[in-house]
Formats: structure tokens, sequence, C-alpha cells
């Protein structure tokens, strides 16, 4: 008997100090991913937010390795590669906040460990029933918890749960379903697209042929004529990254959409911008055909992936709204796509540089008199995109 109690009293310190010894592993790996956490948090704000990393080509999906390798920390938790581009350093941080749950449900399930071993090391009387009852039955609660959601991760991963199939697998689901939306909904079909992030058009960072264009000749003597406080209008400018460039080389840039959505969207994603800061850059919810346009009008307007939005009979009063809004001497920049040739549906339409020229010029019988309102300066085919072939860049300067 006396040699069971003993070893009793062993067994209870030896639990007591391995708990108290686990409890402060538990804080130790804690604290050091939650520092890796804000690490790389701040690493992947500062490549991915940053409009002159955008503004350079910041293709998410196409991070120089140097940049990459700045993503990754000093350490690394065990399993999570950090030095990698910035989906794979988001897919890290996603492990890092999932390790950083299980550690804090480690942590608390060692407190009740304590507190149970403290009364049977301690021979604490007060309260003993319901303190070792309520520390007992938590501790196995907790371990449950973590347990079911290692195995819950496992198989998700897997996908051996039981998941509904993606209707919206596919680039051309998505705009099979955007087309839908908008036969449902009109113009308001935008917005829930927005709202459901079925936005294939979206392709995280600026359009390469628009920075080749500003790095080229022309595109630097447009940069050189232009007045201090030149003005930019990006209608359709989703989440801002074109908006964003031409604010990055000094114009006043205002992105506008119809989507309200698309536009707190921008906002929220270019709140740390310098240009958003101080005004050069801003967001705007309206209707381009029917906005108040400023009397001094607007020095540039760029269009991609808008006049290809509207339905083939909006595109007469495009051309009529963009001789309203331009003033002259101004400029147009048109990146006009999707060329698909005679491809019925859309959005987004197959267009061409001749269905721009007839909107511009007014209607086909009057384009016929082709510098009635427009001169054509710059009709290139870009090669540095991922649309090569489908693509054309044309600037117009307004007479």
């Amino acid at each position: 008997m006396f040699f069971g109690r003993k070893a009793d009293r062993v067994a209870c310190w030896l639990w007591f100090i391995l708990t108290l010894a686990g409890l402060v592993e538990v804080e130790t790996d804690l604290a050091a991913v939650q520092a890796l956490q804000h690490d790389l948090n701040n690493r992947i704000y500062d490549v991915e937010l940053d409009p002159k990393t955008v503004g350079r080509g910041g293709n998410r999906a196409g991070k120089s390795k140097d940049a990459a390798a700045s993503l990754a920390p000093q350490g690394q938790p065990n399993n999570v590669d950090l030095s990698v581009g910035v989906d794979e350093a988001e897919e890290g941080l996603e492990k890092l906040q999932m390790q950083s749950k299980s550690l804090k449900i480690s942590r608390w399930k060692l407190y009740m460990d304590l507190v149970f071993t403290s009364y049977l090391v301690f021979q604490i009387r007060r309260f003993e029933a319901p303190a070792l009852a309520f520390s007992g039955l938590a501790s196995a609660a907790l371990s449950c918890f973590k347990q079911y959601g290692k195995h819950y991760a496992i198989l998700a991963k897997f996908e051996i749960m039981d998941q509904p199939p993606n209707p919206l697998a596919t680039r051309d689901e998505r705009f099979t379903y955007l087309r839908k939306l908008m036969g449902d909904k009109g113009s308001d079909g935008w917005d829930t697209a927005w709202q459901e992030g079925v936005t294939p058009w979206d392709q995280g960072h600026i359009q390469p042929p628009l920075r080749d264009f500003f790095e080229s000749n022309d595109g630097k003597a447009l940069l050189q004529k232009k007045s201090e406080n030149a003005r930019v209008l990006v209608p359709g400018c989703g989440k801002g990254y074109d908006a964003a460039y031409f604010a990055s080389l000094g114009y006043e840039s205002l992105g506008a959409d119809l989507s309200s959505t698309a536009v707190e969207k921008a906002k929220e994603f270019w709140a740390e911008s310098p240009e958003l800061k101080s005004g050069k850059l801003s967001f705007q919810t309206l209707d381009f055909f029917k906005f108040e346009v400023p009397a001094a009008k607007y020095d540039l307007v760029y269009d991609y992936t808008f006049f290809c939005a509207l339905p083939p009979e909006l595109r007469a009063p495009w051309g009529a709204r963009m001789r309203e809004i331009v003033r002259p001497g101004g400029t147009l920049i048109t990146l006009v796509f999707p060329i698909d040739g005679p491809r019925a549906g859309g959005p987004p339409f197959s267009v061409d540089v001749q269905n721009v020229t007839d909107a511009l010029q007014g209607s086909e019988e009057e384009s016929a008199d082709a510098g009635k309102y427009w001169t054509k300066v710059l009709d290139i085919v870009p090669q540095n995109t991922e649309h090569v072939g489908r693509e054309r860049l044309a600037v117009w300067e307004r007479l």
C-alpha cells in the first residue's frame, strides 16, 4: 500500500512537470509561428500591393526568383516552404494559420491538465471535485477537437470529404455563367459576378502591352507633353490595376466601374497606395453613359475589356460618349480584345479595330470621313501578352 501511494505521487509529479514543460514548448512554438505569420503577411502585402511592382508587371503568377526569395522570412516552421512566389506564400500563410490554431488548442488543453495535476500534486481540497471534473472533461474535449480538426484537414486535402461539385471549374464555364448572369439580370449581373467572385477577366496585374507602350518612344513622348494635372479615366476598371499604373505615371487617375462591389474591392486593394492616399488615384461607381462629364474633360481614356463587354448595339453610343469625354488634343488608348473573328455571343463579344473605328467616327455612313473626330496615331500587334494574335493596341488623338 505504501509503495502504491508513493508510485502514485511520483506519477502525479512527473505528469505535472511534463505538463509544465509541454506548456513552455507550446508557448515558444506559438510565438515563433505568430512572428512568422506577421513577417510573411507583411512581405506578401509589400510585394503584392506596391503600385510600382504592379506597374512594372507584378504578375502574381510570374514573380521573379528575386521577388519570390524576398517573401521568405528567416526560419521556417516544419513542412512549410516559404521561399516561393506570392500565391505559394499565401498557401504557406494559410498553413501557418492552421498550425497556430492547433497550437492554441494544445495550450488550452495543457492549461486544463495543469489544473488537474495541481490538485493532485498539492492535494488541494477546495472545490476539488468540480475542479477535477471540469478540467478533466475540458482536456478530453479539447484533445478530441484537435484530433477532429487534424483529420478533417487531411480528408479535405485529399478530397475524401463530401464536397459539392464545382460548376465553375474552368475559365469557359465561368464565362458561360457570366453570360447567364447578364441574361438574367442585365447590367446588374456585373455586380453579382464580383460578389460571387466570377471574374475570369481579372488577371491580377496591369496589361503588359500598356506598360510596353509607355516604355516605348511613343509612350514617352505622350508623357512628356502631358500637363501637370492631366486626368485619366479608366472605365470598367475592375480591381484597378491599370488605373493605379496611370497614377504611378503622374496622372490624376479615376478608375470607374458600374459595379459598386468592384469599386470597393479596388479601394481595399489599393488602400495603402501612396497615389490613393494623395488623391492621384481614385475609384468611383458610375455609369459610363450617364455620369456628368467635367468641364475640362479628360486628357486620356483607356479602354480594355470595356468595349468588348458592351452588346454591339451600344458600340455607337460608346463612340459618341468617347467624343464627349476626351478633350480636343486628348488621347484614347484602346487595347482591342478579344479578336476572335465571326464568333457569336458574349460578353466578351468578339471585336476588331474596325469595330472601334466605326464606333469612334460615328455611324457606318459617316465613317467614310475617317478624320472627322479622331486620328489613329498607332496600331500595333502586341507580342508581350498572354493573348498573342487576339489583341491590338490602337492609340487615337481627338481632333
